[in-house]
């Protein structure tokens, strides 16, 4: 799918009406896989005609959600103002309030609110009083579990809207202390009364976000995003950010500035997927196939639960569902992701 991204970035719109039915197929998996419709539309001129159905049938429904969680946002954003809560709204909904994109064009899944550490217990009750509780019903209604990561669990509400509450910014396993987290806050930015990241930190934490956060593909949103920050907030030849230079991204982001600029000023790039690869190989559209393992090879199959689940899990299911190792439940939740890990093992 090299095509879209490039074609979007070139601000380039195309004909659909001859696309494959494969071809078509793959938009709409893209669609719902890394919520892509909205550059689809913009890249790829859609119609009326039945074999569009699907995608403008997706398109629909995610502005309608988008609506709802705009709304559920802005009611968030001002309850945490009264309660002078030091907050900053980040990723996709920080880029929608910015008015980055148009309203149809970035989509996103959930709301990801950083708040000041000291404020943490504050802004988790305030979203209970708000109605949004814990997915998991069995969890126990607190914050005082942060363990190893960046964020509370996800919360919910009636709206069905997703609610990420951070106590910082990136994960502790990248970076001991955070550090963008304080300079986030510090130098936030009032938008449409709405704290959003500064344009810097907007781009260094999408980076971070895009290249080392995810350690599967996120498609290519980080290149839009990046090229639509720089876009509106005019930093097309920027060649400094100190929050990339913070997270020891410099090099990142000099070669995601160099492929826009070229794509900026070329009709074709014949090495484009291998710079693509050579950013990071979580921004290509292709779905890795994963390591293939031999159903009679116990060793090996062992061997791979060790290194993916079982170092690391522990503490992953403690967040997911808010239970402590301590407790009656935490097993059964253990032996869920642990069949879960075994599904994904592709046997021969």
């Amino acid at each position: 799918m090299n095509d879209l991204i490039f074609n979007y970035l070139k601000d380039q719109k195309i004909s659909a009406d001859n696309l494959s039915e494969e071809i078509i197929s793959n938009l709409v998996s893209l669609s719902k896989e890394f919520q892509l419709i909205g550059f689809i539309a913009s890249t790829y001129r859609l119609s009326d005609r039945k074999e569009h159905a699907e995608l403008n049938s997706i398109r629909k429904l995610f502005i309608a959600k988008k609506i709802m969680m705009v709304h559920d946002l802005r009611l968030i954003c001002s309850t945490f103002k009264k309660k002078r809560i030091n907050y900053c709204i980040l990723k996709g909904p920080a880029l929608d309030i910015s008015n980055v994109y148009d309203a149809s064009t970035r989509f996103f899944r959930d709301l990801d609110i950083l708040v000041a550490k000291e404020d943490l217990e504050l802004a988790f009750k305030t979203l209970n009083d708000l109605g949004y509780k814990y997915m998991n019903k069995f969890a126990r209604n607190s914050c005082n579990f942060l363990g190893n990561h960046h964020h509370l669990p996800i919360m919910l509400n009636q709206n069905n809207t997703f609610v990420e509450l951070h106590h910082r910014a990136t994960l502790p396993r990248h970076y001991k202390e955070c550090p963008i987290t304080e300079k986030i806050l510090k130098e936030k930015i009032s938008c449409n009364e709405i704290f959003i990241p500064s344009p810097e930190a907007l781009i260094g934490h999408t980076l971070y976000h895009g290249v080392i956060q995810h350690e599967y593909s996120i498609g290519p949103v980080i290149l839009f995003d990046i090229k639509g920050i720089m876009r509106k907030y005019d930093l097309e030849h920027q060649e400094h950010n100190s929050y990339a230079s913070l997270l020891k991204l410099e090099l990142e982001f000099k070669k995601i500035n160099e492929l826009l600029v070229d794509i900026d000023n070329k009709d074709e790039i014949e090495n484009f997927n291998e710079r693509l690869n050579n950013i990071r190989q979580n921004i290509i559209l292709e779905e890795k196939e994963g390591e293939k393992i031999h159903i009679s090879d116990y060793k090996r199959i062992l061997k791979k639960l060790a290194n993916n689940y079982f170092h690391n899990k522990i503490e992953s299911i403690e967040l997911n569902y808010q239970t402590s190792r301590s407790s009656l439940m935490f097993p059964i939740w253990y032996l869920k992701e642990l069949l879960k890990s075994i599904k994904n093992i592709r046997l021969i």
